[in-house]
């Protein structure tokens, strides 16, 4: 399945799905912007699709710096149908094709305002220029994602310096959107901090996800309740593993298996 290019809310060209699909592997957020001189990013928080809606990860479109060309996403101005808005249900935001057809679940936009100021910094920040930040915690696995307007006093924050749906947390495990039918039983990993698992399905070489843990217990979450599995648990920047092989998905009462280090 081809995932066509976009030239319009996004401006990160995925010419297939594919890539999308090898990026949720391993869970990370994306962040996007202009890609050349003449195409200004819209400020955005998205969420992609692999096989079905809102399967993939996150992208965290920034605003241009200095939006001489904005772009806008007024699906609510078209009279598009509303499906599934999130919360705090705000204007553009829910379950869209876009554009080319691709399907993306919109969570916040930055969008211009109605009217340009006098000055040339006042126009730049109505065009809806800013700049992004995100922050990302190792112990919890929380990232936050920050959307600033440009003309804003960073000594003195205040909550609407910030375009409307920011700031926004995720944990980094949502970045792997696919919902599971079965997990597999607990891992309890001793001798090592914040581990790394690999998952595939037994006696395959391809990927199915990699995760670094916060803690040291964890239900591996699986796609195939009748297939096994090989789940490989170490720390890889001190060239430690482990391999456990052809394990079921089991119920939330079976026993844990203990990987010692």
């Amino acid at each position: 399945r081809r995932r066509r290019a976009d030239v319009g809310v996004r401006s990160d060209v995925l010419g297939d799905v594919r890539v999308v699909d090898g990026l949720r592997v391993v869970g990370p957020v994306r962040v996007l912007g202009g890609i050349c001189i003449a195409t200004d990013s819209i400020a955005a928080h998205i969420l992609d699709d692999v096989d079905a809606p809102a399967d993939a990860g996150f992208s965290f479109c920034v605003p241009s710096i200095a939006a001489g060309y904005p772009r806008s996403w007024r699906p609510d101005d078209e009279g598009l149908p509303v499906r599934n808005r999130p919360e705090p249900g705000l204007p553009n935001t829910g379950d869209y094709k876009d554009g080319l057809g691709n399907h993306v679940r919109v969570y916040a936009i930055g969008n211009p305002a109605a009217k340009n100021r006098q000055g040339r910094l006042n126009t730049l920040h109505d065009k809806a220029s800013g700049f992004g930040l995100v922050r990302l915690n190792k112990r919890t696995g929380a990232i936050t994602m920050e959307c600033h307007r440009l003309l804003i006093d960073a000594a003195e924050p205040k909550p609407g310096d910030q375009f409307p749906g920011w700031p926004k947390t995720i944990d980094y495990r949502q970045n792997y959107g696919r919902a599971p039918v079965a997990h597999l039983p607990e891992i309890r990993v001793k001798g090592i901090e914040r581990p790394v698992i690999h998952l595939r399905k037994a006696g395959e070489k391809k990927l199915i996800y990699a995760l670094r843990l916060t803690g040291s217990g964890f239900r591996p979450p699986v796609f195939d309740a009748g297939a096994t599995y090989d789940l490989t648990v170490g720390d890889p920047d001190q060239n430690l593993s482990r391999v456990l092989k052809n394990l079921k998905p089991a119920s939330k009462d079976s026993a844990p298996r203990t990987v010692k280090f």
